[in-house]
């Protein structure tokens, strides 16, 4: 879901990632390309109530904005600490804020914190969930489904968001207006995200 919203005079971009599918990287950067296309100066990713997904998603996404050579995440296994670097020469420079809420969880606190760390993106809304390991699912011999935590991911700076999750720059509620009128006018998180970008 992307659109041009106008802050003043400017043109800014929004995206809203809803889920990190398999996919989503692809329809992302057309998205992307597309809003570009109309000159933005500014950008709006919101991934509030992204419980997450495909961490390589996450990885391709960031492969847009970071110079090459900048952490993207750190994943921290049984024996040591692997770090994941953007290497795509696609940056951009234009400024960024991320929409987070207490359900983003996941690959989305794993974006929230590349761009604040490694690009300078500033953070809106309130703290995000808190889910910084990774988990696979193994079969057992009756059939049944075991989750196994393998690891834990941290932000390019070595923090584990893993139960405490990660504190917006701007710690803004969401408004009982919205909830009651669901419009951009009453959603003062993404107002307060356009204000930064004026």
């Amino acid at each position: 879901e992307s659109e041009v919203l106008k802050s003043g005079t400017k043109k800014i971009g929004y995206l809203k990632i809803s889920v990190f599918a398999d996919n989503t990287s692809d329809q992302f950067e057309e998205e992307l390309l597309k809003l570009e296309k109309e000159k933005i100066s500014g950008l709006i990713i919101d991934v509030r109530g992204n419980g997450g997904g495909y961490l390589h998603a996450a990885n391709k996404m960031m492969e847009l904005f970071l110079q090459p050579g900048k952490i993207i995440y750190e994943m921290q296994t049984q024996k040591d600490v692997d770090l994941y670097k953007a290497f795509s020469n696609k940056k951009r420079s234009y400024p960024i804020v991320v929409l987070v809420n207490g359900a983003s969880a996941s690959a989305s606190e794993i974006i929230a914190a590349a761009l604040k760390e490694s690009y300078g993106a500033i953070l809106v809304g309130t703290k995000t969930y808190g889910k910084g390991t990774v988990q696979q699912a193994k079969v057992m011999s009756n059939g049944g489904l075991i989750k196994i935590t393998t690891n834990k991911w941290l932000t390019p700076s070595g923090f584990c968001v893993e139960g405490v999750g990660y504190n917006p720059d701007i710690n803004v509620e969401l408004s009982e207006e919205y909830y009651k009128n669901p419009i951009p006018k009453n959603d003062n998180q993404l107002q307060r995200a356009l204000e930064e970008l004026k």
